[in-house]
């Protein structure tokens, strides 16, 4: 399996994005991330990346400088049905009615949003037409909460 990760964090943070690949990488999957930086559109590359993925992981942090990437590589991603998952800390202003398999995070009290995943990746109770939904979850909400866990602790 692939997953593809795609974030805005800030330089010094960039060892989160390592943990949630080696996270991954225990439940085999093999990671890659975008190429893309300061950049208006999404290359070949990285869409091919993305389309050729079992699951998207997208990370956005207040001091991040790459939102916009991020969400034009989560958009491209939701439009060609790939599960996935977006992370977006609760201080970064995002447009009204932004809608998906979005987790909005605080990192100094991250159990509300732990407590979301956990819920979300309870199969037991998803109905049969809320499968689709529920597969990144299944996919990739073990690397989520341990994402939750480590950008919480930071400091």
């Amino acid at each position: 399996m692939k997953a593809f990760i795609s974030s805005s964090v800030n330089d010094n943070n960039l060892y989160l994005v390592s943990l949630l690949s080696f996270k991954l990488q225990e439940n085999n999957f093999r990671t890659s991330t975008s190429n893309d930086f300061f950049k208006n559109e999404l290359s070949f590359t990285t869409k091919n990346s993305i389309q050729n993925s079992t699951l998207f992981l997208g990370i956005i942090t207040d001091d991040g400088v790459e939102k916009d990437r991020v969400l034009n590589e989560w958009h491209f991603a939701k439009n060609n049905s790939i599960p996935n998952i977006l992370l977006v800390e609760d201080t970064v202003q995002v447009k009204k009615g932004f809608k998906g398999n979005i987790i909005r995070f605080n990192k100094e009290n991250p159990q509300s949003a732990i407590a979301t995943v956990e819920r979300k990746m309870d199969t037991k109770s998803v109905k049969p037409s809320e499968s689709f939904d529920a597969l990144p979850w299944m996919l990739g909400g073990a690397a989520v909460l341990a994402l939750l866990s480590w950008v919480t602790s930071e400091d």
